[in-house]
């Protein structure tokens, strides 16, 4: 993928990847984990799955996940 935000900016990208990985790689992966960076909204992203129908049928958003570097925070 091009460099961007896929919350806002490249958001196309983003599905245009996961559709060419089920057309080039079908049956091949059980999982799609997106990492974004720790500023990211993970809102946009989760809409990404519900607002265009070919992700609908090919996806199923299972879960968001947040990690929190505890030794840093205040």
């Amino acid at each position: 993928m091009m460099n961007g935000c896929i919350c806002c900016t490249v958001r196309s990208d983003l599905t245009d990847v996961i559709k060419k990985l089920f057309e080039t790689r079908k049956g091949k992966f059980s999982h799609i984990i997106i990492e974004t960076t720790g500023l990211a909204d993970p809102a946009p992203v989760a809409q990404t799955f519900f607002i265009d129908p070919d992700m609908m049928k090919l996806t199923f958003l299972d879960s968001i996940i947040t990690f929190i570097d505890a030794k840093f925070t205040p």
